[in-house]
Order: structure tokens, then C-alpha cells, then sequence
């Protein structure tokens, strides 16, 4: 005779509403080659999107990102990440989880502020960059995710490496949770 014992069964389709927090499914981007740009408008950084499709109108997305960041060739330089979303299967995306209250160049992302570490000035430290946002879609469309970056002033960015050949990688998560 076998016994199972538990404290509560969660459903496939997550914590009914009201329950709270049960994660339904969970999808993720993983980057682990180097992307580097000069743009000083928002670019696609390549291999960091996702989608999922939420399976209830309740339910939120919790996403996550944690970057690698560096910069060269520059004595200072300012790069912004943006979290951009997207419910009609791409045709247009608007930035989330941004700052409010400044003008909308400076209402971004986790902002990096990297300086040339050497007196050449053609390097600059690698650094970590992450968010973490709860998403409110209302929707059970599918959801287009993906990070842009630019730089302000002049030089490049990379993401996943750094001058003196320290790579590394970066990875996106979309959690959707029962509400």
C-alpha cells in the first residue's frame, strides 16, 4: 500500500485567481556571443528576445534581464537599455519598465554609465546590468519581448565582452504568474 502526502496540488494552468503567485510557464533567451554597436538610437540586441502567451487575462509576466555590459573607445560614455513589449505580433512595441519623470531621451532602462579604465582610452570595464519588472498585459495575445540598447555620445558598446577578451553571457526570462 503506497500513502501520498502533500501540502497542495497548484494545476497546470496555475493558482485560480485570487490564489496568488503560481508560475505557469517560464521561457527564456540565452546570449552567449558578443554584440557590439555605434548607435545612439535604440537597436535590436540580437538573441535577447522572447515570446510567450499568457494563458489567462489575469495573469502577469514577470521578466527579467541580466547584461553584460562594456564600452570602448570613448573617455565617457552613457548606455541605456530598453525593455520593449509588443502584442500584435511585432507591427509595433513600446518600452516598459522605464523611468518616469525626466525627458522621454532619458526615461530608459537601467542606465550604465562606463568610463575608460586606461589612458589610451580604449577600454572600459565589463559590467552587470539587470531588471526585474512585473508586466500587467491584460491579454492572452502573444507577447514579443526584446532589449534594445544605444549609446549617448560617441564610441560603442558591446554586450558579452570586453577589450582584453573577457566574455561572457546574458540571458532574458519571462515568467507568466497566476494573479
Amino acid at each position: 500500500m503506497s500513502t501520498l502526502k502533500v501540502n497542495s496540488i497548484i494545476p497546470v494552468a496555475g493558482v485560480p485567481t485570487g490564489g496568488g503567485g503560481g508560475i505557469i510557464q517560464v521561457v527564456q533567451a540565452y546570449k552567449n556571443d558578443i554584440f557590439s554597436s555605434t548607435s545612439s538610437s535604440f537597436v535590436d540586441v540580437t538573441g535577447l528576445a522572447l515570446t510567450i502567451t499568457p494563458t489567462s487575462t489575469s495573469s502577469k509576466v514577470l521578466i527579467r534581464y541580466d547584461v553584460l555590459l562594456s564600452g570602448q573607445s570613448w573617455t565617457k560614455g552613457t548606455v541605456q537599455l530598453g525593455l520593449f513589449v509588443s502584442s500584435d505580433g511585432g507591427s509595433s512595441f513600446t518600452i516598459i519598465g522605464n523611468g518616469t519623470g525626466g525627458d522621454s531621451n532619458h526615461n530608459v532602462n537601467p542606465v550604465q554609465q562606463l568610463y575608460s579604465n586606461s589612458d589610451s582610452n580604449t577600454e572600459a570595464n565589463i559590467s552587470g546590468v539587470s531588471l526585474e519588472f512585473l508586466h500587467s498585459p491584460s491579454s492572452t495575445a502573444a507577447l514579443q519581448y526584446k532589449l534594445q540598447a544605444r549609446i549617448q555620445n560617441t564610441g560603442n558598446f558591446k554586450i558579452n565582452a570586453q577589450a582584453h577578451s573577457y566574455n561572457g553571457s546574458s540571458s532574458m526570462t519571462a515568467m507568466e504568474v497566476s494573479a
